[in-house]
């Protein structure tokens, strides 16, 4: 896959926030952060590789792109076709 990410590092975020609006706009694909973080473990090489997400280390948040949602919708539709 290619990468998905020319922006800033400014527009980064931290997955938590991704997923709190995610629950906002009325999301369910992900009803707990714990979910959203199981479908990142199955998918993690597609994520890092499209550059849309950055894995924490050392107790550090992952961060994500504006594309996060973007990719990672459309992997989990590809999944259950």
């Amino acid at each position: 896959m290619e990468n998905e990410y020319d922006g800033k590092l400014s527009d980064l975020r931290p997955l938590y926030e991704w997923h709190q609006e995610h629950l906002n706009r009325g999301g369910v694909l992900f009803p707990t952060f714990g979910s959203l973080k199981w479908f990142i473990r199955q998918h993690r090489d597609e994520l890092v590789n499209a550059g849309v997400l950055l894995i924490g280390v050392g107790g550090r948040v992952s961060l994500v792109t504006p594309k996060f949602g973007e990719v990672v919708y459309r992997n989990f539709f590809k999944v259950i076709e």
